[in-house]
Order: C-alpha cells, then sequence, then structure tokens
C-alpha cells in the first residue's frame, strides 16, 4: 500500500509504500449486502 516516492503525481498526504498484513478471517470469499448481514443476525439471534 502508499505510493512510490518516484511517484510525482502522489498526494502529499499519501505514505510511502509498504507492507499490509491482515488476518484470514476479516476477507470473505462472497459480498454481503447490509441486508443479508441484518437478516443473517436476526435469524441468528446477534447483537451486531
Amino acid at each position: 500500500m502508499g505510493s512510490k516516492t518516484a511517484v510525482e503525481t502522489a498526494d502529499n498526504d499519501r505514505t510511502k509504500e509498504h507492507d499490509v498484513t491482515i488476518k484470514t478471517f476479516e476477507i470473505s470469499k462472497f459480498e454481503v449486502t447490509v441486508w443479508e448481514w441484518k437478516q443473517y443476525t436476526k435469524t441468528n439471534k446477534l447483537n451486531a
């Protein structure tokens, strides 16, 4: 993520290029709409 230092068109608020690591559980194979998520939490009695 971020901008390479050689890129002149990058905005001033961009950070230098760097690695980003995220946990696998934060990534889903399929998109879920807000409606689908609300239906899921309602059906499974989750407070989300």
